[in-house]
């Protein structure tokens, strides 16, 4: 078994809290944060993949700022791949950015689709949102349920 060693990932100005692994791809990972750690401010869902190869991806999508997320960066420990080898957070690009108005505290991967990520928010509600079509920058669904935030999106077994 190989220790896990963290990588720092750019997020920009938003304060991640909550950094999950695709259980369909040990490449891509969902950030969900917010700004001014929550307080106040909007808040994104950042969706990042690393290469395979050993490329360098340099940061050319304008995530250059001090707000880092710490993610282990060993992904196939926290999938269970057999894959061990260590990985840099040079590897790692966003590929997806998505906006929301206010902070979003908690992310969570379908079981049912491998491009619907779940988000809850200090608006109280529930986002989903799909990375597989391209020209829609918003949830394809939103639910609001709850008056106030929205810390954890817990799946239960029916």
């Amino acid at each position: 078994m190989c220790a896990a060693r963290l990588a720092r990932l750019r997020t920009g100005d938003i304060h991640a809290y909550a950094v999950q692994f695709s259980p369909y791809s040990d490449t891509r990972l969902a950030v969900a944060g917010g700004q001014h750690y929550g307080i106040a401010g909007a808040g994104q869902l950042l969706v990042f993949e690393r290469r395979r190869n050993s490329d360098v991806i340099h940061d050319s999508d304008g995530v250059g700022n001090d707000a880092v997320a710490s993610a282990i960066a060993t992904a196939g420990e926290s999938t269970g791949s057999s894959m061990s080898r260590r990985t840099s957070a040079a590897e790692w690009h966003v590929t997806r950015r998505f906006d929301w108005a206010d902070g979003l505290f908690d992310c969570c991967w379908s079981e049912e689709h491998d491009n619907h990520v779940v988000t809850a928010g200090g608006d109280g509600g529930l986002q989903l949102w799909d990375l597989g079509l391209p020209h829609i920058n918003g949830p394809i669904r939103a639910w609001r349920e709850h008056t106030q935030e929205a810390y954890r999106y817990v799946r239960e077994k029916m």
